[in-house]
């Protein structure tokens, strides 16, 4: 009776205990919410989710591991910010998954990482079955792990048997969207320096404690001595020209406040950190790439003087054998708080700026040709087309072997003159066809040869006289032909007729020579070309003159023994002459004012004369760069930029000389960073009228970026990057990209190191080490794969 009494009261009452069920339970889930996300209760059931598709898959479970936190943590904050799904950061330290992790100080062989956009759904209802609301943190993993199991790639991650550990980090927004980065990370590394980098203990990153790092980081080089101390020199502000320091409590030396906990320490990054065969790897700590040494804090370097900060951060240990680079540690409240990685960006610039920019020597040489006239035979049998023997393969030969001199080929065919005008006729064209077509047979053009063939007459009238057949010779060709019809008379005269059977072949050939002016010869046609005024011809000639004077084959007097006329129509030809010169002299300031003087005395033929308005310019450049410059109250920048009627290539590149060598000495001596001090804004606008080559245009790039001006220094080697063969050039542009975060499209990137590698041949593998190309690149993984590519064996 009890049993049917329970039956009955349990199915009168199932809706409602289902009811009262579903709520207790519901209840007994963990509830979420969504402005205070707790990452330890959402790893545990994303754990627990997870593990039960690597069970399935009969892989090794996972555990959480909060080394991945801060990555994660970050990306998925990143995502929310941008409001955009994406495995990339904009900041190259920062760009994937591993740098992510390595930035953090998490170190482990492989990383791997899944991505989510998911909704909260706040404004449903549980039942809903289409969205339904997200309120639990056993929901929220559900459905996070649930995605990334429909997706084959997040999914083969999930199941990879390589990773051991994973963290998961939401970023939720205003309307419930949830941004999730989950990764996950292979075997930690014990590579053979881990003792060694384990020695020293900083307290965590934490940016609240290290906010004067990023706000004033210190400038200035590392460097290693001979005797392998590494040395970081800071570049103080100074005033005065570089007297005493910049006073003023901001830029102190450092910009470090405590003596006791703000410091800097050597971060030594071995080559073997980037192992072709698996992923990098670097120091587990924030900040710290490679091997750490003990800081140097400020209380042990305020006794050296101001105005020569150098700072000995120890010795570059026995135990590290490889190749090295050295990057710069910032300690702040015994925090490692930011990594500088110190690459070598070499400025220099010269534009070359000659005095005979418009006048240069010339070669030595003139031309003539000579024409030669080759005549050979060949003998033929009578009424025979081929030649009696094989001269005619020597004769081949010669027409091979002259070829390339060949002006003209005639081939006359002869044939004695006996028997028909018409079997004749034939039989002469027969023979001078054979020969055609051994010349056709050789390739020699055809619009070089003329055939042509005749009866021999001439050859009959000649060989007769002196015979008893003389009195033949009197007789006409139509008689003539007649009389030796005769066929007795033909035979008696074969031994003259058998003569007159051949082909003449005549090769004109042409032969050009070089010859070499001398003094007296070059001197001689000058003074002709004086005297018609062919000042074009004058202007040749004096280059001539010019070349012989440089290599010493012409004195100053033997070019000044010709007379050239005090005119107007003579100031370029009296300008070069006071160029030649100018020329003989050494090059002294007295030798560059006296030239000067020459060229003012000029003017007065043409005060206008671009030509001759650039030579003074270029004059008092050179008088300058030997510190003779006497107006006091003009720059001689601004004289130059100033002077009307010069050459505007010229005065570009003394304005762009002018600049660079005064921004760099201001530099030196001042260590300012105020723009206004500085010429480099200044000269933009002459770089384009400067003309300047490939190497000249990566030089002033040079300039550009070390003066912090990235962005226009790639514009500049922008412009000629696709015409170098240069490996430094591209070197250097890729360091201006890679190295000071300039965007670049992806594959263009690639092409320039890829172009690197196929126009330094051997050298290829060399190039990665300061101060060339820093190893360090390899942080980047395609760039790595193309150096392993070519490099991994060697």
């Amino acid at each position: 009776m009890n049993l049917r009494f329970l039956t009955s009261f349990f199915l009168r009452h199932l809706p409602l205990l289902l009811f009262i069920g579903s709520v207790f339970f519901s209840r007994a889930q963990t509830s979420l919410n969504s402005a205070n996300i707790d990452p330890e209760i959402l790893n545990k059931f994303v754990q627990k989710e997870l593990n039960k598709y690597r069970e399935k898959a009969k892989v090794e479970k996972v555990q959480t591991d909060f080394a991945l936190s801060f990555a994660a943590d970050d990306h998925s904050a990143y995502m929310l910010r941008k409001e955009k799904l994406t495995h990339k950061q904009r900041l190259k330290e920062k760009k994937t998954p591993k740098n992510r992790v390595d930035f953090y100080g998490a170190q482990f062989d492989i990383v791997g990482e899944n991505v989510q956009l998911n909704n909260l759904n706040l404004h449903s209802t549980v039942d809903d079955k289409k969205q339904p609301l997200i309120n639990t943190y056993e929901k929220l993993a559900e459905e996070l792990v649930n995605a990334w199991k429909d997706s084959p790639p997040h999914y083969a991650n999930m199941i990879n048997p390589n990773f051991k550990t994973t963290y998961t980090s939401v970023s939720i927004g205003e309307n419930g969207e949830v941004y999730a980065c989950q990764l996950f990370g292979g075997a930690k590394y014990k590579d053979k320096y881990a003792e060694f980098r384990d020695t020293v203990q900083f307290k965590p990153y934490r940016a609240s404690r290290c906010w004067r790092c990023r706000v004033r980081p210190p400038r200035g080089m590392v460097s290693v001595l001979e005797d392998s101390t590494i040395v970081f020199t800071y570049t103080p502000p100074r005033m005065l020209f570089g007297l005493i320091p910049k006073p003023g409590f901001s830029i102190s030396r450092m910009r470090f406040f405590n003596p006791w906990r703000d410091g800097l320490a050597a971060d030594i990054v071995v080559k073997s950190q980037y192992p072709c065969d698996t992923n990098s790897y670097f120091n587990g700590l924030s900040n710290v790439r490679g091997v750490l040494l003990e800081p140097v804090y400020k209380k042990d370097y305020m006794g050296i003087p101001l105005n020569q900060t150098r700072i000995v951060l120890g010795k570059v240990p026995g135990f590290i054998d490889e190749e090295f680079e050295v990057n710069l540690v910032v300690i702040q409240n015994k925090r490692p708080c930011m990594n500088i990685m110190f690459n070598v960006l070499p400025s220099e610039f010269d534009a070359e700026i000659p005095l005979d920019f418009a006048f240069e020597p010339s070669n030595a040489v003139f031309k003539e040709y000579k024409i030669d006239t080759i005549s050979k035979r060949l003998y033929f049998d009578k009424n025979k087309l081929t030649p009696i023997d094989s001269s005619h393969t020597r004769i081949i030969e010669l027409i091979d072997q002259e070829r390339k001199t060949l002006q003209k080929i005639e081939i006359t065919g002869f044939a004695s003159i006996e028997g028909s005008t018409q079997n004749n006729t034939l039989l002469y064209k027969n023979r001078a066809d054979y020969l055609l077509q051994e010349l056709v047979a050789i390739r020699i053009d055809s619009s070089l040869v003329k055939v042509t063939a005749t009866e021999n007459f001439k050859d009959f009238r000649s060989d007769i006289i002196g015979t008893k057949y003389e009195n033949l010779g009197l007789l006409s060709d139509s008689t003539l032909k007649e009389k030796l019809s005769n066929k007795e008379l033909s035979t008696e005269l074969e031994f003259l007729l058998e003569n007159h059977r051949y082909v003449s072949i005549e090769l004109v050939t042409r032969n050009d020579l070089e010859r070499m002016y001398d003094a007296e010869k070059v001197n001689t046609k000058l003074k002709q070309s004086i005297q018609r005024r062919n000042t074009n011809q004058i202007v040749e000639l004096q280059r001539v003159q010019y070349r012989l004077l440089l290599e010493g084959n012409m004195t100053i007097e033997e070019i000044e023994s010709v007379d050239i006329p005090y005119e107007k129509r003579n100031l370029k030809l009296l300008h070069n002459l006071a160029l030649m010169k100018f020329k003989a002299e050494t090059m002294t300031r007295h030798s560059l004012k006296k030239f000067r003087s020459n060229l003012s005395d000029l003017l007065i033929l043409k005060e206008n004369d671009r030509d001759l308005n650039t030579s003074m310019a270029i004059i008092d450049y050179y008088l300058y760069n030997l510190g003779y410059y006497e107006n006091k109250k003009v720059a001689f920048y601004d004289s130059i930029r100033k002077w009307k009627g010069i050459d505007k290539v010229q005065q570009a590149r003394i304005l762009l000389n002018i600049a660079t060598a005064y921004d760099w000495s201001y530099w030196n001596e001042t260590g300012s960073r105020k723009e206004s001090k500085y010429y480099f804004n200044k000269v933009k606008r002459y770089i384009r009228y400067a003309k300047l080559d490939v190497d000249k245009t990566f030089e002033i790039a040079s300039y550009y970026s070390f003066f912090w001006k990235y962005k226009y220094a790639l514009n500049l080697t922008k412009r000629k990057i696709d015409e170098t063969m240069n490996p430094n050039d591209l070197i250097f542009f890729l360091k201006l990209i890679h190295l000071t975060g300039v965007n670049l499209p992806r594959n263009r990137y690639l092409k320039y190191f890829k172009k690197i590698r196929r126009y330094s041949g051997d050298e290829f593998c060399t190039f990665f080490n300061n101060p060339a190309l820093n190893f360090q690149i390899f942080d980047d993984e395609e760039i790595k794969e193309i150096y392993c590519k070519e490099c991994s064996n060697r």
